[in-house]
């Protein structure tokens, strides 16, 4: 009877929690990356231009993440659907992808690791010159139409080129662990899914977030919620839309 009594406590407990591949056991629901992860901070192998270097990287949770107002759930959504980015799009989830570098990267920090690119890298040296010079002459109310298109085209790239210091695995890889994405069931979810979970709230009341399970990082639950609230607008206007049949003389 004991025995059975123990069988059905760990069982309850099991129920309550998955169990991942890599054979931890993580907390269903919603919670904060460091209590998903039983960490604040982690030294970690992280990717480097097709290399891998130690870092300490530190787990942040959704108030530290949401600070610079990025959409990290559509992000995630837009790029399953791998449906084609406007160049407005690109740079903005190039943003995002930095501030979560940001946030992630302890030892160094992404500041450290900026000043070491600023003062060792002559290629970046010379592009920040170069944009400096750039942003004077276009100051200058005597350009023609022509030639401030040059200059504002030139310094885009070159604000880019210096902008994103990080390498591509790298910005990647520090993205995934600020979403927590080796733990957070988040990758699984479809638009099918965030739509049925959005149609629930309409109907039942209460956050969309609530009508789907799993393991999720409490970032998770704003960035569903406001997925399902896109989800709720574009139809209701597609809806609104639709011309209504015309009306039959009597």
């Amino acid at each position: 009877m004991f025995e059975r009594l123990i069988e059905k406590i760990v069982k309850e407990y099991l129920d309550k929690r998955v169990v991942p591949p890599d054979k931890k056991i993580y907390p269903a629901g919603y919670n904060p990356l460091p209590v998903i992860k039983g960490a604040m901070f982690e030294w970690l192998f992280i990717p480097f231009n097709g290399q891998r270097i130690l870092m300490k990287i530190r787990y942040p949770n959704y108030t530290q993440l949401a600070a610079a107002g990025y959409n990290y759930g559509q992000i995630l959504l837009d790029n399953r659907e791998q449906r084609p980015l406007t160049e407005d799009e690109k740079q903005q989830i190039l943003n995002a992808q930095e501030y979560a570098a940001k946030c992630v990267m302890c030892s160094p920090t992404y500041e450290d690791f900026e000043k070491m690119v600023y003062k060792e890298d002559n290629a970046v040296i010379r592009r920040r010159a170069k944009t400096a010079e750039i942003k004077e002459m276009l100051k200058s109310p005597l350009l023609t139409r022509a030639q401030r298109y040059e200059f504002e085209r030139e310094l885009k790239e070159l604000e880019y080129f210096t902008g994103i210091l990080l390498p591509n695995d790298t910005m990647a890889a520090l993205t995934r662990i600020a979403l927590g994405a080796d733990v957070s069931d988040v990758k699984k979810l479809t638009r099918e899914a965030l739509e049925q979970a959005a149609y629930k709230s309409e109907i039942y009341g209460g956050p969309p977030h609530g009508y789907l399970s799993g393991v999720f990082t409490d970032a998770d639950a704003v960035e569903i919620d406001a997925v399902c609230f896109n989800i709720i607008q574009d139809l209701r206007k597609k809806h609104k839309t639709k011309a209504a049949p015309p009306a039959r003389k009597k």
